[in-house]
């Protein structure tokens, strides 16, 4: 599997108003828009992806989801 662990953005004023983050995987061979939405994750800053292929590299991509259910800008892409 792939782990992944993320740190806050410092421009976040108040964390305690974080909701979930949302986790996107695409292959690293596919084009940017194939970007999909793996998984949400509440009250930790880490997912285990287990549902890969071995071989394949993938590009995930982490955005924050505050209350509200705004979504901020994801981060840059992960390539693992």
């Amino acid at each position: 599997g792939n782990l992944l662990e993320w740190v806050d953005s410092p421009k976040i004023s108040d964390p305690a108003r974080i909701q979930e983050y949302r986790v996107y995987r695409k292959k690293a061979a596919e084009d940017p828009a194939a970007f999909r939405l793996l998984s949400a994750v509440s009250g930790q800053r880490y997912f285990f992806d287990t549902d890969i292929q071995p071989g394949l590299t993938y590009t995930y991509a982490v955005a924050t989801v505050i209350a509200e259910d705004i979504q901020g800008p994801c981060t840059q892409p992960l390539i693992r």
